[in-house]
Parts: C-alpha cells; structure tokens; sequence
C-alpha cells in the first residue's frame, strides 16, 4: 500500500516540476480514508509549499466528523503552505453555507491542476453518491443528502467540475473494493463510471485485481 501512495506522490511532483515555476499549482484533495495514505508521503517530498494551493473536493457538514479534521492534522500542520493557500469549503458549527462562496473562488482560477479522490465501496466519488437524480449537473459545488451515511449532508464538487480538472488520480485501497473494482470494469452506471477517463489514472492496490 504504501509503494502505491509513494507511485501517486511520485507522478504529481512529475506534474508540479513540469509546471511553470513561477506559476501556483493548485491540487484538489477528497475526504475518506483512502486519500489518508498520501499525507505522509506529500510531508516527506520536495513540495514547493511556497506556490501550491489546497482545495478540498468535498466537506461533511457536521464539522464534528470534517475532513478538514485530517487534513490539518496530518498535512497541513507540518508543511509552509501559506495560510491564504488553504481553501477550505464553507461549512461551520451551524453546519454547509453558500456553496456559490466556494464556487466563486473556484471560478476566479482554471480548473484545479491536479485532484485526488477515492472511491466507495458504493461507486460514489467525492460526495457524488448513486441514485441521485443530479449526477450530471452542471455547476461546480453542490450540497447533497444522503442518509444512512456519517454526515448525511455534504459539499462537494460537481462530476462536470471535475472532469474540468487538468488531471485526476483515484485511490482503491482495500480488501472491501473487489467488488466495485469488477462493477467499475463492467461499466455500470456509477457515480465513478461518470469521470472522463483521458486524463485519469487509477492507483489500485496490487492483488485487488
């Protein structure tokens, strides 16, 4: 698992060194544990803090459960990334504000360069869930409800927004992902199946296929 994260880690700085150095690179993070792996690997890499900007792709309402929990706890906290830097999604005790405030501030740049999501033993991506009736809505940041899981609530990126995005990697770690990992193959109309593939690459822990 960790040679996995390690792979990841090692194709971004790829994209980050071949970018303009005088430019800010900015990289989208997904909640869930998938994406928990890669925070050691980012502190132990020759980041360029100084230019690089972090966007969270999705946020739990209920901040008692937040990614941005982890996110400052295991990253954050320990790097030089200037404090305007961080862009955290618009959500407080009193639960999700305006995701248009989020929208706006992504909408004064291009796309992301670079995004890291995971993937649910469902087939949701972000918080893009199956069985919602919205899943190729335009738009960049949406709140959706989705009961029976922690934080039923959410804020998230659009699929469309994110196949905006200059490149996209998705984490599958996980004895419990086989299983989606063969309807994922088999093309079945899942949240993850609605990313375009061009500029995606999948980082599947060896002996999930």
């Amino acid at each position: 698992e960790d040679q996995l994260y390690e792979h990841l880690v090692r194709d971004l700085m790829g994209f980050i060194k071949t970018s303009p150095p005088d430019q800010d690179f900015h990289l989208g993070l997904s909640g869930g544990t998938s994406v928990l792996g890669i925070y050691k690997h980012l502190l132990l890499a020759d980041v360029p803090w100084h230019r690089m900007h972090v966007w969270q792709v999705d946020e739990r309402c209920d901040l008692r459960h937040g990614n941005r929990l982890h996110l400052q706890e295991y990253l954050l906290s320990f790097v030089p990334i200037p404090p305007e830097n961080v862009h955290l999604m618009p959500v407080s005790q009193e639960g999700c504000g305006d995701p248009s405030l989020y929208s706006h501030q992504l909408n004064s740049i291009p796309p992301l360069d670079y995004v890291i999501l995971g993937v649910g033993t469902d087939g949701h991506t972000a918080s893009e869930f199956p069985g919602s009736r919205d899943l190729r809505d335009g738009g960049v940041i949406k709140v959706i409800e989705k009961e029976g899981i922690v934080s039923p609530r959410r804020m998230t990126m659009t699929l469309k927004y994110l196949n905006s995005c200059q490149q996209k990697a998705i984490i599958v770690v996980g004895e419990a992902k086989k299983s989606i990992l063969q309807r994922i193959r088999e093309k079945e109309e899942l949240p993850v199946n609605e990313l375009i593939v061009y500029n995606l690459v999948w980082y599947i822990e060896e002996g999930l296929v």
